[in-house]
């Protein structure tokens, strides 16, 4: 058997050692972090899933972090048993309103108008910017490449690029329709950071007709739960136009290998009024 001398033996430079080393580093990391790839889905598109809780279904739409867990409390609270989940629910949907209007600028509640169910279904059929896909009720599905994640909606038929930090373009001088978004790994959490928002309506009954501004900036936090069935979000955007604090929304999807995307559009050629 050939013996190659010590003295003999090829020793790579330092600097393709660290290379080396900084790429295996990387690849662990990158395995050993959670994949939110998939599709998933709300109770909307999922009813039978056994991971929902009761509140799930009340927050199909997501809900503010403070309905989430008023509701949680009703339902926990042995006095409630007898109570209708209607009654329930919408004691829960009126503290938050009341926590939003909280939270608002003075401006801000100057603007709030009465709104008619032509305004909601008008909202509806108007597609969505950046806060609303951000928490719509449709199917969402997120794939995964090299230097971006890709989510793709339902609603509207729509796509959003995310930016994985450290790849992203400059953002544009001119607010766009989803933003300006980059995410990047806390540990286990999935942090996307928006800016560049133009703006528009909040498309929620607790927005009271409100629109934000394009000064306007959202942090999602997503993480995984029940062994990956689960996609968490906790959503806070900031807003000093229209919010004096961050408004928090939590939100719930279960996984759905099976679900496929279906071509989405809303039917708006109804009479106000009568659908």
């Amino acid at each position: 058997m050939s013996v190659i001398p010590r003295s003999m033996t090829p020793r790579p430079a330092p600097g393709l050692i660290a290379i080396v080393l900084a790429c295996c580093a990387a690849n662990a990391v990158a395995q050993d972090r959670p994949r939110f790839e998939g599709t998933w889905s709300t109770t909307a598109t999922l009813r039978d899933d056994p991971g929902w809780l009761t509140e799930d279904y009340f927050c199909f739409f997501g809900c503010t972090a403070v309905e989430y867990e008023h509701f949680g409390n009703l339902l926990d609270d042995p006095a409630n048993d007898d109570r209708p989940l209607s009654e329930l629910s919408e004691e829960a949907g009126e503290q938050g309103r009341l926590a939003f209007r909280s939270l608002l600028t003075p401006e801000a509640e100057r603007l709030i108008q009465p709104r008619t169910l032509a305004d909601q279904l008008e909202d509806i059929c108007t597609p969505y910017g950046y806060f609303g896909i951000s928490i719509s009720v449709m199917p969402l599905r997120i794939a995964e490449e090299e230097d971006r994640l890709i989510f793709d909606y339902e609603t509207h038929n729509s796509r959003r690029i995310v930016y994985l930090r450290g790849s992203a373009p400059t953002p544009p001088d001119v607010p766009g329709h989803f933003g300006h978004s980059v995410a990047y790994y806390d540990g286990d959490t999935l942090v996307i950071e928006t800016i560049g928002v133009a703006a528009a309506p909040f498309y929620v009954s607790e927005g009271f007709g409100l629109k934000h501004s394009d000064r306007l900036t959202g942090v999602e936090r997503y993480s995984l739960s029940d062994g990956g069935r689960q996609l968490d979000m906790i959503f806070s955007v900031e807003d000093p136009d229209v919010l004096t604090e961050p408004w928090v929304w939590v939100k719930k999807w279960r996984n759905a290998p099976d679900l496929e995307l279906l071509p989405h559009e809303y039917d708006c050629s109804f009479i106000p009024g009568q659908r």
